[in-house]
């Protein structure tokens, strides 16, 4: 008994514990407070200011802060701050590139029908000797029409000397592969695409790029920035120089064939330089034997050095064209359409249904041409009633 009495717990001891137990809660919770209050106006204060200049601003503003109490002295350094700016530059024209150049096109027809103008108006004023001479309407009209033929024609012939034309190196290489002798053995004729017209094409290149350039002629390393100060990393060596360099745009093309015998998969890289025409610098043709487990490449154009990449470009083309073509995907595309045709049609359902006049009983009204006749029936009321009052007759 007296051991049993020396192992309970004294009378009072749970209730004890549950007192302090709750003590520590009630003093952890106060604790907690006050971080809780802050962290919920630094949401309604963000959301408020996100409201007023925007969630970019607001994002801008937090890492500015976030840098300069870790770091006061890095702010000190221009590098990273114009490294920030050209890159949002460039991402901004990225992102509006078609709108700048409808705007471009705009201003170029502007600058061509004003200089055509005045130059019409010299001419026509040295051959008439009437310096008070005005173009008249006609003439302003025929030359608005021949700067907006300039540019555009000059527009399109700049994109071709340019730009790599992704459907034309698509009908190309279909054709060089359609007509060799040995994928048509192979394969079987005709070769065509498989899937219609699936393809997949990675473009890079086509814009201005500022490069260091050795004495020799060899580029070293890339740069945004003319300039480079001293105490910063990757500073410009002495037989170094600066140049700004077209950079030719090249694609990565891959796409699926089949002929009557068995089916292959095509890849292609395409360069375009200026005013020549576009040149293949690799195609690889994949056939597939007939148990569709394995496959013998075929190059029909390329170097060594383009051979030694072909494997890692193949299978980073394939990746994308295999998810695109398989069933999963095409049945959860055919998903996304039907949940959107299901969408429309009840749009177009609930649309109708509060267009159309409602009965009596559900709270609806009249239907249109009831409500004229109401109308003029209200009206022809009223009068009856201004007109009795006005003579006496109604009191």
């Amino acid at each position: 008994a007296g051991a049993g009495a020396l192992n309970s717990p004294p009378a009072g001891s749970g209730r004890l514990a549950d007192l302090a137990t709750a003590a520590r809660e009630g003093l952890a919770s106060a604790r907690a407070a006050p971080i809780a209050a802050r962290d919920a106006a630094a949401r309604r204060a963000r959301a408020e200011l996100e409201k007023r200049v925007g969630p970019r601003v607001v994002s801008t503003l937090e890492r500015f802060v976030a840098s300069a109490a870790t770091n006061p002295f890095a702010l000190l350094n221009p590098m990273p701050h114009v490294a920030r700016a050209s890159n949002g530059t460039r991402a901004m024209l990225f992102r509006h590139k078609e709108a700048l150049e409808i705007v471009a096109q705009g201003v170029a027809v502007l600058v061509v029908w004003h200089g055509g103008l005045t130059v019409v108006a010299s001419v026509s004023s040295l051959m008439t000797s009437d310096a008070s001479a005005t173009p008249s309407a006609s003439s302003e009209l025929a030359a608005l029409g021949f700067a907006s033929v300039f540019v555009i024609l000059g527009t399109s012939a700049f994109k071709r000397r340019t730009r790599v034309d992704i459907d034309s190196a698509h009908a190309m290489l279909l054709r060089r592969v359609s007509a060799h002798a040995g994928l048509r053995e192979v394969l079987g004729s005709p070769i065509v695409g498989a899937r219609g017209n699936a393809r997949v094409a990675l473009v890079t290149g086509g814009e201005w790029r500022k490069d260091l350039i050795d004495d020799d002629g060899e580029k070293t390393s890339d740069t945004w920035f003319g300039t480079r100060l001293p105490f910063f990393r990757g500073q410009r060596k002495r037989n170094q120089k600066t140049t700004w360099r077209w950079r030719d745009e090249r694609a990565h093309l891959a796409f699926p064939v089949r002929g009557s015998r068995c089916s292959g998969f095509v890849a292609a890289e395409v360069v375009k330089r200026a005013g020549r025409k576009p040149m293949f610098e690799l195609v690889a043709v994949d056939v597939e034997s007939l148990n569709g487990r394995d496959a013998h490449r075929v190059y029909l154009a390329g170097g060594l050095r383009e051979r030694e990449r072909a494997d890692a470009m193949v299978a980073a083309l394939r990746v994308p064209l295999g998810v695109a073509l398989g069933e999963a995907y095409d049945a959860l595309r055919a998903g996304d359409a039907r949940r959107a045709e299901e969408r429309r049609i009840e749009a177009a359902a609930k649309a109708a249904e509060a267009a159309a006049p409602k009965p009596l009983d559900r709270g609806g009204g009249m239907w249109p041409s009831e409500r004229a006749v109401d109308t003029a029936a209200s009206l022809a009321h009223g009068a009856k009633r201004w007109w009795g009052r006005a003579t006496g007759r109604l009191e």
